[in-house]
Formats: C-alpha cells, sequence, structure tokens
C-alpha cells in the first residue's frame, strides 16, 4: 500500500547557497525499499545523465538520496529505508520511467521489481501507443 509523505528536495544556487523545495513522495510499508517521486524531481537528480536509470546513495543516518559523486542534488524523506548491511549507507537506483519516477534500495525485491517493470514497459510501450491512436 502506497502512502504520500512530505519530502524536501535541495539543490544549490549558483551562489552555492542550499534551495529547498517541499514536494511528496509516495512509500510503501516500513519493511518495503522504495520511493516514488515527482517526474520533475527523477529528473532533476539525474543531472545531466542521458540513461533511464541512474545510481545513487541513500544515507540512513540523514535519510536521504543523492548521487555517488556530489552531496546535492538530494532528496530527504521522512524515515528510514530498510538497511541492506551494517553500512550508513546504501546503494539504490533511480529508474527514469512513467508518470513517477521509482527509487529503490538495490539487492531488494522493490529494485526487482522495478527493473522488471521498466523492461516490460520498454517491451509493450510501441504496442500500447499503438492502441491509444485506434
Amino acid at each position: 500500500m502506497f502512502s504520500t509523505k512530505p519530502a524536501e528536495f535541495i539543490t544549490l544556487d549558483a551562489q552555492g547557497l542550499r534551495v529547498t523545495r517541499k514536494t511528496n513522495v509516495w512509500m510503501g510499508d516500513p519493511h518495503e525499499a522504495f520511493v516514488l517521486v515527482p517526474k520533475e524531481i527523477g529528473d532533476a537528480m539525474k543531472g545531466s545523465s542521458q540513461d533511464e536509470i541512474c545510481s545513487l546513495i541513500f544515507h540512513h543516518d540523514s535519510k536521504h538520496f543523492s548521487s555517488k559523486s556530489a552531496s546535492y542534488p538530494r532528496l530527504e524523506i521522512p524515515h528510514d529505508l530498510p538497511r541492506q548491511s551494517n553500512a550508513n549507507t546504501s546503494p539504490a537506483t533511480l529508474y527514469l520511467f512513467g508518470v513517477n519516477h521509482t527509487v529503490a534500495l538495490d539487492g531488494t525485491p522493490d529494485a526487482v521489481f522495478a527493473r522488471h517493470s521498466r523492461e516490460t514497459l520498454r517491451e509493450l510501450g510501441p504496442n500500447l501507443d499503438s492502441l491509444k491512436d485506434r
């Protein structure tokens, strides 16, 4: 079951000052390791990458996602996700497809589901689009 939760998307402006934007994300139950984010947040998190997936890191202590190479932009969520090890960070993947984008912790059933959903949409998408035109 999904529930809407408040989150903060934080970037840096041209002067290097933090700019915080309040947003909503959709999260599952406490044992689930994914977050659905608005498309514009996902697009901003991927940066200049043209890939449909993007590697992120989830920081358990501060409950935020960021890229591996930079602290900003970052997405702060209201509660921790299940730790995959004793480490304070977990690798995550941003999947850029659909109405909302999905961030899932790597190695979890939620990551497998997101990956399979993306692959299914890529395979069926052209057929679904052709049905819209009928």
